[in-house]
């Protein structure tokens, strides 16, 4: 562990050509993990810092100066070209577990391999208008040759074993309008089950203190002890981004929630998205989990009557 000299800026990467991405404080403890030397032979310190409550963390660079008793550990990248086999999140860290989202990557997009490689992560570099950005990428949507640009992949479907009906009557003892408002809970036990690889059903979610026997609202990140909460993003009307994002999602192992505003008086309406065909480019090819019905349903078929709004996110800890 190192702390902050001083309160600075934390960027991409190791140099003023690279982008910021938050910030750290006087004082802050940091986990230093190496240095690297820029192009003007400056040293610049690659850190880890908590951001979300230390619920969440995000890698990235200040000034080595700026810190109070760094390391001694070096890096100097030995660039090549890779290219984006699929779509695919980048973290700002070497993992999904833990680590905010970075960038999304479409399928063809070339970019800079550093050489480090972390695990399963590799530490890439990209340019924009805003400046240049490094960030962790699976390796495994990485390939040496040219990828032919788009995003139809075909066909991934998840694992999602339960659907579970929020019209049960198993559980309209847990609250007076399970019937009627418990398609969120219902999401997060579908959830929790995919991860647990056995029943978490909802009077689990209850025991368990998702929710109460007066309110619907959802604690997420009681879901599971293997699962962690990164929060709702809200996209109001914008389908095109909830699709991508979802589709992003489920190429890398993971379900999302996505929810719908029912109408000008009433709540929200959560599905369990799990899998999409012909590519998911479209809500009538992307797979839900819909606890008002248990046939097979599409984000198109629950998007009817209603108001696209965002997506929400639980990610397994555990690997």
């Amino acid at each position: 562990m190192a702390t902050m000299k001083s309160s600075q800026s934390v960027r991409y990467g190791p140099g003023s050509i690279y982008a910021t991405h938050g910030s750290v404080s006087a004082g802050e403890f940091v986990t230093y993990l190496w240095r690297e030397e820029d192009s003007a032979g400056t040293m610049w310190a690659h850190i880890e810092y908590d951001v979300s409550s230390g619920k969440q963390h995000k890698r990235g660079y200040v000034p080595l100066d700026t810190l109070n008793s760094p390391g001694s550990t070096t890096f100097t990248p030995t660039y090549s070209t890779r290219y984006v086999n699929r779509i695919c999140w980048g973290f700002f860290g070497p993992t999904y577990i833990g680590y905010q989202e970075a960038e999304v990557l479409t399928r063809g997009t070339s970019i800079r391999y550093t050489g480090k490689k972390i695990g399963d992560y590799a530490l890439v570099e990209t340019t924009a208008s805003s400046g240049r950005k490094r960030f962790y990428v699976n390796a495994y949507n990485l390939s040496v040759s040219p990828i032919a640009a788009g995003s139809n992949e075909g066909t991934k479907i998840l694992d999602l074993p339960y659907n579970y009906q929020q019209g049960d009557s198993r559980w309209q003892s847990l609250n007076p309008n399970f019937d009627d408002s418990g398609c969120a809970v219902c999401c997060a036990a579908n959830v929790a089950s995919c991860w647990e690889f056995e029943a978490s059903d909802p009077s689990v979610m209850f025991d368990r203190g998702v929710f109460t026997r007066t309110s619907m609202e959802c604690q997420w990140y009681n879901a599971s002890p293997l699962c962690e909460y990164s929060g709702l993003q809200v996209y109001d009307g914008d389908a095109a981004s909830i699709i991508e994002i979802v589709r992003t999602h489920i190429n890398s192992e993971l379900p999302i929630l996505v929810f719908f505003r029912e109408g000008s008086t009433r709540g929200m309406h959560w599905v369990t998205a799990y899998g999409y065909r012909n590519g998911g480019l479209t809500a009538d090819n992307i797979l839900v989990k819909d606890s008002l019905t248990t046939v097979e349903s599409t984000l198109a078929d629950v998007a009817a009557g209603r108001s696209w709004r965002g997506v929400n996110r639980i990610f397994r800890t555990l690997e």
